[in-house]
């Protein structure tokens, strides 16, 4: 295939002697090598991403919040918060719109999950209709205030699509 991933400028301050360059050749292959190396790299990191990501909902996955607990416990003594969201009545949504509805129920709860929290906050599809936020250095009171008002959000957030009543679900 040729998509561009880069380019190579050779320069010289003499021009004669580009004009009398006979290594191109050397220069091409040189070039296709470096574009193979970057198109591995970029590969490599994008397998890394999908790795710990939920292809849904954009958020973490179970397996990297495994490890993000395993790594912040060996790291060094801190505080860690967990805090567990389960989508009420799923099955039955699901039974009742279809299972793309459900889905869609999934991505505009993480959405608003992830809007609600900063950078520094770890938020993960734990299982099914589960999702969950990880906090560091958050005392009790921080992460029920956290918990409470992703609620509220969530409980005032539109499921529904264009031109349907307007559904609403709880965690």
């Amino acid at each position: 295939h040729h998509d561009l991933i880069g380019f190579m400028l050779i320069c010289h301050n003499d021009h004669r002697s580009i004009e009398a360059f006979n290594h191109i050749e050397s220069i091409e292959l040189m070039a296709s090598t470096a574009a193979m190396a970057l198109t591995n790299a970029l590969l490599f990191e994008k397998t890394q991403t999908e790795a710990i990501t939920d292809s849904l909902t954009q958020t973490y996955n179970h397996r990297y919040f495994m490890e993000a607990i395993q790594t912040s416990v060996e790291a060094k003594p801190i505080t860690l918060s967990l805090v567990l969201f389960g989508i009420d009545s799923l099955t039955v949504y699901n039974d009742i719109y279809g299972h793309l509805a459900g889905d869609t129920v999934l991505i505009k709860i993480a959405d608003r999950i992830k809007r609600s929290v900063n950078d520094a906050t770890i938020v993960f599809r734990y299982a099914g209709d589960i999702f969950g936020v990880l906090l560091n250095n958050a005392d009790t009171k921080q992460s029920y205030d956290l918990a409470e008002k992703i609620r509220s959000q969530i409980e005032t957030l539109s499921v529904s699509n264009i031109n349907e009543t307007e559904r609403n679900v709880t965690v």
